[in-house]
């Protein structure tokens, strides 16, 4: 490569870089980029723009100026045309009085160095309708065939051999005789053989205690009346100086009543001199503090502190 190809290559690549490097440059590719960032519907769209915009440039517009000339030229109205010829126009070898002769609209044809423009009739195009995309189906829409189900013929059941029917046999019924047995009767409770029973045993609520640690021994008839003057027996222990032996009396309970106070240990109770039942097990030594709701005690209950009611009662 010779040092003037050189010379002009490098020239032609600096005027490249400075038209880029210029607004012109930049507008330019600015506008390319986003060209081609655009959806084809909008591409399609800017190319019949674009078209259309060269059409009127290149060819109605210049048409439409040569007819504009091409009328003035040939007199338009007769101004033009008739002004020429009053004003002797020309070379001179036409006459005033033919041109005087001649009417204003027809001065063209006897100006022999004035040429008649007349356009070229060009071929106006019919318009063309612009073609409006049809969105591409996703899919074919086909009907969509449900299967007729197929019925299945149920067998027809053959009809089973009724048998015949069985004649009874007759056969005398013999009722077995059961002998009659005898209801049991339930053995009576048996009696103890005391004179007196324990009716009851039940410790004190709180409220009924509050604080106290006795027994309240209570002996009473078959109708539950209280009875005064009988001796019982009180024991903690084995020996016999382990027992207390109080008589019951009136009290404010009424009639019939003891009332033992009790100390660590376990106590009985029983009749003494008499047939009796013994309430046994009677303790104040295991109790939990309990409170009366009534007093506020919160001890009415306690350890060492419990009462208890026995009710004895004559049988006979």
């Amino acid at each position: 490569m010779t040092v003037s190809h050189r010379r002009v290559e490098t020239r032609g690549r600096s005027r490249r870089d400075e038209l880029k490097s210029s607004r012109l440059g930049k507008f330019i590719g600015a506008l390319a980029v986003w060209f081609t960032t655009r959806s084809r519907r909008v591409k399609v769209g800017l190319l019949i723009l674009l078209l259309l915009f060269v059409w009127l440039c290149m060819v109605t517009l210049p048409s439409m100026l040569i007819h504009e000339l091409s009328a003035n030229l040939n007199g338009g109205d007769g101004n033009l045309g008739y002004a020429y010829a009053q004003n002797g126009g020309g070379n001179g070898g036409t006459s005033q009085a033919l041109l005087q002769g001649v009417e204003p609209g027809a001065v063209v044809a006897v100006l022999p160095f004035l040429e008649t423009v007349t356009p070229t009739p060009t071929h106006t195009p019919m318009p063309t309708d612009t073609p409006t995309v049809t969105p591409t189906p996703t899919g074919t829409l086909l009907p969509t065939w449900t299967p007729t189900p197929t019925i299945t013929p149920t067998p027809t059941r053959t009809p089973s051999p009724t048998p015949p029917p069985a004649t009874p046999t007759s056969r005398p019924r013999v009722r077995a005789t059961r002998a009659p047995t005898d209801t049991p009767t339930p053995p009576p409770t048996p009696t103890p053989d005391v004179d007196y029973i324990i009716a009851s045993v039940r410790q004190l609520t709180p409220c009924e205690n509050e604080g106290k640690h006795h027994i309240f021994v209570h002996v009473i008839d078959q109708f539950g009346n209280g009875i005064d003057g009988v001796p019982l027996k009180i024991c903690w222990g084995p020996g016999e100086n382990d027992c207390a032996r109080p008589i019951t009396e009136t009290k404010s309970r009424g009639k019939g009543w003891v009332e033992f106070a009790m100390f660590k240990g376990t106590y009985n109770v029983r009749v003494d001199g008499a047939k009796s039942m013994v309430a046994s097990g009677i303790t104040p030594d295991f109790q939990l503090d309990e409170l009366c709701p009534e007093t506020g005690n919160p001890v009415a209950n306690s350890r060492y502190h419990a009462s208890f009611e026995v009710i004895i009662q004559k049988v006979r």
